[in-house]
């Protein structure tokens, strides 16, 4: 949804966002005032707001509208309201005259969020039955969602606030700590090894005992990780390694 009280500005926008796909353009406001006395519910994903407007501005507007909220982008002539604006959670600040990689940015990031919106929401209504795990995913790649079956994931490695999801040959990056997919996944087929790894076991190829008491684990996709002490003793009841040092092939 738009709010602008540029015609050209909207005119421009829509333009640009005509020409990213899965993007439709449910309702257009050339004030804030005008969304308000329409009493228009906000059915949509992502609110594209301008701030300096008439009768109300953008931020005005926000503090008005009913609660939840869409996710906001403010699309803007002024740099100087950007921290007030990450104060009220937008999620992206873009600054007039806007070029259509920028926007394409924005929208990247909205989806992003969308998805992991909908698998957080996903994960917790299901739970405590077994299908509460989740099965399925929607991975970001450059521009493109990529639906990914968590039965094929090879490994996750933590990297930061990001996590590296590996899938075959490909990997994909994702805003999401380690410890949200521990919970979420099932045991009986990921175990975590180390504070930054976690991998499904059917993935595993060989594991090595070491001297030092830890791993040597080889997934079927020639990644080699070394095992972390504080994880040996649930590695070793995944794999069901209880009493043996005897090298074991998958």
């Amino acid at each position: 949804m738009l709010v602008d009280d540029e015609p050209l500005a909207r005119q421009r926008l829509r333009r640009l966002l005509g020409a990213i796909l899965e993007v439709a353009i449910v309702g257009e406001f050339e004030a804030a005032s005008s969304l308000l006395q329409a009493r228009q519910p906000l059915a949509c994903d992502v609110l594209l707001l301008d701030i300096e407007m008439p009768e109300f501005d953008g931020f005005a507007l926000l503090n008005a509208l009913t609660k939840p909220l869409p996710y906001v982008i403010f699309v803007t002539a002024y740099a100087d309201y950007a921290v007030k604006a990450f104060e009220v959670a937008a999620i992206d600040y873009v600054l007039k005259p806007v070029s259509s990689e920028r926007l394409q940015q924005a929208v990247a990031r909205a989806r992003q969020n969308l998805e992991q919106q909908r698998l957080l929401q996903s994960a917790t209504s299901n739970k405590p039955t077994n299908s509460a795990f989740v099965q399925q995913m929607t991975l970001p790649m450059g521009r493109r969602m990529h639906p990914v079956q968590v039965s094929s994931i090879d490994s996750i490695i933590a990297q930061g606030n990001y996590v590296v999801i590996s899938v075959a040959q490909r990997e994909f990056l994702l805003r999401r700590p380690l410890a949200w997919f521990e919970s979420n996944l099932d045991p009986q087929l990921f175990v975590r090894i180390h504070r930054g790894a976690m991998v499904r076991l059917a993935a595993l190829e060989s594991v090595e005992p070491c001297p030092s008491g830890r791993y040597k684990l080889r997934l079927r996709s020639g990644i080699v990780f070394l095992s972390g002490r504080t994880f040996r003793d649930s590695l070793r009841a995944s794999l069901d390694l209880q009493g043996t040092s005897k090298n074991l092939i998958f």
